[in-house]
Protein backbone atom coordinates (compact mmCIF):
# COMPACT_ATOMS: atom_id res chain seq x y z
CA UNK A 1 0.00 0.00 0.00
CA UNK A 2 1.52 3.31 -1.10
CA UNK A 3 1.51 6.01 1.57
CA UNK A 4 3.36 8.48 -0.68
CA UNK A 5 2.44 9.03 -4.32
CA UNK A 6 3.69 11.89 -6.45
CA UNK A 7 2.64 12.50 -10.04
CA UNK A 8 4.51 14.93 -12.27
CA UNK A 9 5.78 17.09 -9.42
CA UNK A 10 7.43 20.32 -10.55
CA UNK A 11 8.70 23.00 -8.17
CA UNK A 12 9.85 26.42 -9.36
CA UNK A 13 11.16 29.37 -7.37
CA UNK A 14 11.37 32.98 -8.60
CA UNK A 15 14.93 34.28 -9.03
CA UNK A 16 14.72 37.89 -10.13
CA UNK A 17 13.03 37.95 -13.53
CA UNK A 18 13.59 34.23 -14.03
CA UNK A 19 12.45 31.09 -12.28
CA UNK A 20 14.63 28.31 -10.92
CA UNK A 21 13.26 24.78 -11.39
CA UNK A 22 14.17 22.71 -8.32
CA UNK A 23 12.13 19.60 -9.21
CA UNK A 24 11.20 18.26 -12.63
CA UNK A 25 8.49 15.67 -13.28
CA UNK A 26 8.88 13.64 -10.08
CA UNK A 27 6.86 10.42 -10.15
CA UNK A 28 7.34 8.37 -7.01
CA UNK A 29 5.60 5.79 -4.83
CA UNK A 30 6.68 4.77 -1.32
CA UNK A 31 5.03 1.82 0.40
CA UNK A 32 4.23 1.49 4.10
CA UNK A 33 7.19 0.18 6.11
CA UNK A 34 9.92 1.22 3.68
CA UNK A 35 13.36 2.42 4.81
CA UNK A 36 14.14 4.62 1.83
CA UNK A 37 16.46 7.48 0.98
CA UNK A 38 16.39 10.30 -1.55
CA UNK A 39 20.07 10.79 -2.31
CA UNK A 40 22.12 13.21 -4.37
CA UNK A 41 24.50 16.15 -4.05
CA UNK A 42 23.61 19.48 -2.45
CA UNK A 43 21.24 21.41 -4.70
CA UNK A 44 19.77 18.30 -6.33
CA UNK A 45 16.28 18.91 -4.89
CA UNK A 46 16.24 16.40 -2.00
CA UNK A 47 15.09 18.77 0.73
CA UNK A 48 12.59 20.46 -1.60
CA UNK A 49 10.95 17.09 -2.30
CA UNK A 50 10.99 16.15 1.39
CA UNK A 51 9.34 19.48 2.26
CA UNK A 52 6.52 18.86 -0.21
CA UNK A 53 5.97 15.33 1.11
CA UNK A 54 5.99 16.73 4.65
CA UNK A 55 3.30 19.31 3.79
CA UNK A 56 5.74 22.15 4.45
CA UNK A 57 5.53 23.33 0.83
CA UNK A 58 3.29 22.90 -2.22
CA UNK A 59 4.32 21.79 -5.71
CA UNK A 60 4.13 24.33 -8.54
CA UNK A 61 2.71 21.64 -10.81
CA UNK A 62 1.62 18.04 -10.35
CA UNK A 63 0.15 16.22 -7.37
CA UNK A 64 1.51 14.75 -4.13
CA UNK A 65 -0.68 12.42 -2.08
CA UNK A 66 0.63 11.57 1.39
CA UNK A 67 -1.30 9.29 3.75
CA UNK A 68 -4.39 9.82 1.62
CA UNK A 69 -4.14 13.64 1.62
CA UNK A 70 -3.48 15.69 -1.53
CA UNK A 71 -0.81 18.12 -0.34
CA UNK A 72 -1.51 20.81 -2.95
CA UNK A 73 -5.16 21.11 -1.81
CA UNK A 74 -4.52 21.41 1.94
CA UNK A 75 -5.09 24.64 3.80
CA UNK A 76 -2.44 25.79 6.30
CA UNK A 77 -4.58 24.36 9.11
CA UNK A 78 -5.10 21.02 7.36
CA UNK A 79 -1.37 20.73 6.56
CA UNK A 80 -0.53 21.45 10.21
CA UNK A 81 -2.98 18.78 11.35
CA UNK A 82 -1.40 16.21 9.01
CA UNK A 83 2.07 17.03 10.33
CA UNK A 84 0.98 17.08 13.97
CA UNK A 85 -1.01 13.85 13.88
CA UNK A 86 0.72 11.52 11.43
CA UNK A 87 4.23 12.73 10.53
CA UNK A 88 7.52 12.84 12.44
CA UNK A 89 10.48 15.03 11.49
CA UNK A 90 14.21 14.58 12.22
CA UNK A 91 16.61 17.39 11.26
CA UNK A 92 20.38 17.66 11.13
CA UNK A 93 20.38 20.57 13.62
CA UNK A 94 18.29 18.71 16.27
CA UNK A 95 15.98 21.76 16.79
CA UNK A 96 15.71 21.17 20.54
CA UNK A 97 14.53 24.01 22.77
CA UNK A 98 17.45 24.80 25.09
CA UNK A 99 15.38 26.00 28.06
CA UNK A 100 13.31 22.79 28.13
CA UNK A 101 14.29 19.43 29.59
CA UNK A 102 14.55 16.28 27.49
CA UNK A 103 11.09 15.29 28.73
CA UNK A 104 9.58 18.64 27.77
CA UNK A 105 11.19 18.63 24.31
CA UNK A 106 9.83 15.17 23.52
CA UNK A 107 6.44 16.03 25.02
CA UNK A 108 5.87 19.02 22.70
CA UNK A 109 4.20 17.13 19.80
CA UNK A 110 1.76 15.56 22.26
CA UNK A 111 0.72 18.94 23.67
CA UNK A 112 -0.43 19.88 20.17
CA UNK A 113 -2.67 16.79 20.21
CA UNK A 114 -4.34 17.90 23.47
CA UNK A 115 -3.55 14.60 25.18
CA UNK A 116 -4.01 14.16 28.93
CA UNK A 117 -0.96 14.40 31.21
CA UNK A 118 -0.79 10.74 32.25
CA UNK A 119 -0.89 9.52 28.65
CA UNK A 120 1.76 12.07 27.63
CA UNK A 121 4.07 10.91 30.41
CA UNK A 122 3.66 7.27 29.39
CA UNK A 123 4.38 7.96 25.70
CA UNK A 124 7.40 10.19 26.41
CA UNK A 125 8.98 7.62 28.72
CA UNK A 126 8.35 4.85 26.17
CA UNK A 127 9.93 6.89 23.36
CA UNK A 128 12.99 7.77 25.45
CA UNK A 129 13.38 4.17 26.54
CA UNK A 130 13.27 3.03 22.90
CA UNK A 131 16.20 5.29 22.01
CA UNK A 132 18.14 4.37 25.15
CA UNK A 133 18.15 7.75 26.81
CA UNK A 134 15.51 7.49 29.56
CA UNK A 135 18.17 8.28 32.17
CA UNK A 136 18.55 11.78 30.66
CA UNK A 137 14.86 12.63 31.01
CA UNK A 138 15.44 15.66 33.25
CA UNK A 139 18.57 16.96 31.50
CA UNK A 140 18.72 20.09 29.34
CA UNK A 141 20.08 19.88 25.75
CA UNK A 142 23.28 21.73 26.75
CA UNK A 143 24.11 18.85 29.11
CA UNK A 144 23.96 16.27 26.29
CA UNK A 145 26.44 15.16 23.65
CA UNK A 146 25.62 15.49 19.94
CA UNK A 147 24.64 11.83 19.73
CA UNK A 148 22.39 12.16 22.76
CA UNK A 149 20.70 15.26 21.33
CA UNK A 150 19.96 13.43 18.10
CA UNK A 151 18.48 10.54 20.12
CA UNK A 152 16.18 13.06 21.77
CA UNK A 153 15.13 14.39 18.35
CA UNK A 154 14.41 10.82 17.19
CA UNK A 155 12.35 10.22 20.34
CA UNK A 156 10.43 13.45 19.68
CA UNK A 157 9.72 12.32 16.10
CA UNK A 158 8.58 8.87 17.27
CA UNK A 159 6.66 9.79 20.44
CA UNK A 160 3.25 9.92 18.77
CA UNK A 161 4.07 6.74 16.79
CA UNK A 162 3.65 8.43 13.39
CA UNK A 163 2.94 6.64 10.14
CA UNK A 164 5.85 8.36 8.39
CA UNK A 165 9.15 9.84 9.60
CA UNK A 166 11.00 12.30 7.34
CA UNK A 167 14.71 12.68 8.15
CA UNK A 168 16.73 15.46 6.50
CA UNK A 169 20.48 14.77 6.77
CA UNK A 170 20.04 13.33 10.29
CA UNK A 171 23.72 12.35 10.68
CA UNK A 172 25.30 15.51 9.26
CA UNK A 173 26.50 16.79 12.66
CA UNK A 174 27.51 13.41 14.12
CA UNK A 175 30.78 11.51 14.11
CA UNK A 176 31.02 8.05 12.53
CA UNK A 177 30.27 6.08 15.70
CA UNK A 178 27.24 8.12 16.68
CA UNK A 179 25.95 8.12 13.10
CA UNK A 180 25.90 4.32 13.02
CA UNK A 181 24.37 4.12 16.50
CA UNK A 182 21.53 6.45 15.46
CA UNK A 183 20.98 4.64 12.14
CA UNK A 184 20.89 1.20 13.81
CA UNK A 185 18.36 2.58 16.27
CA UNK A 186 16.13 3.96 13.48
CA UNK A 187 16.37 0.68 11.58
CA UNK A 188 15.26 -1.15 14.73
CA UNK A 189 12.29 1.21 15.15
CA UNK A 190 11.37 0.59 11.52
CA UNK A 191 11.46 -3.17 12.05
CA UNK A 192 9.67 -3.21 15.40
CA UNK A 193 7.00 -0.57 14.81
CA UNK A 194 6.60 -0.73 11.01
CA UNK A 195 7.16 3.02 10.75
CA UNK A 196 8.07 4.24 7.26
CA UNK A 197 11.33 6.22 7.12
CA UNK A 198 12.22 8.53 4.24
CA UNK A 199 15.64 10.20 4.30
CA UNK A 200 17.12 13.07 2.32
CA UNK A 201 20.88 12.60 2.38
CA UNK A 202 24.19 12.59 0.58
CA UNK A 203 25.91 10.75 3.47
CA UNK A 204 27.45 7.42 2.48
CA UNK A 205 26.93 6.16 6.03
CA UNK A 206 23.16 6.59 5.71
CA UNK A 207 23.14 4.96 2.26
CA UNK A 208 24.52 1.73 3.73
CA UNK A 209 21.31 1.30 5.74
CA UNK A 210 18.78 1.98 3.00
CA UNK A 211 16.68 -0.76 1.44
CA UNK A 212 15.78 1.52 -1.43
CA UNK A 213 17.81 4.38 -2.89
CA UNK A 214 16.28 7.09 -5.09
CA UNK A 215 18.85 9.34 -6.76
CA UNK A 216 18.03 12.93 -7.68
CA UNK A 217 20.20 14.80 -10.17
CA UNK A 218 19.33 18.40 -11.05
CA UNK A 219 15.81 17.91 -9.75
CA UNK A 220 15.10 14.70 -11.67
CA UNK A 221 14.99 11.06 -10.56
CA UNK A 222 17.90 9.37 -12.37
CA UNK A 223 17.96 6.07 -10.47
CA UNK A 224 15.61 4.11 -8.21
CA UNK A 225 17.03 0.83 -6.90
CA UNK A 226 16.20 -1.79 -4.29
CA UNK A 227 19.25 -2.86 -2.31
CA UNK A 228 20.44 -4.96 0.60
CA UNK A 229 21.21 -2.78 3.63
CA UNK A 230 24.70 -3.10 5.11
CA UNK A 231 24.40 -1.77 8.65
CA UNK A 232 27.42 -1.59 10.93
CA UNK A 233 26.49 -3.78 13.88
CA UNK A 234 29.32 -3.34 16.38
CA UNK A 235 29.76 0.34 17.14
CA UNK A 236 31.00 1.57 20.49
CA UNK A 237 28.48 3.68 22.39
CA UNK A 238 29.62 7.06 23.71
Amino acid sequence: MAIINTEGIVKRYPMGKRKFTALRDINLEVEKGEFTGIVGPSGSGKTTLLNIIGALDHPTEGSATVLGKKIETLSHKEAAELRNERLGFIFQTYNLLPVYTVFENVELPLLLLKMDKKKRQELVETALDRVGILDKINSKPAQLSGGERQRVSVARAMVKEPDLVLADEPTANLDVENSHNILNMMLELNRNLGTTFLFATHDEKVMRYLRRQITLTDGMITEDIEKEPQPVQSVREE
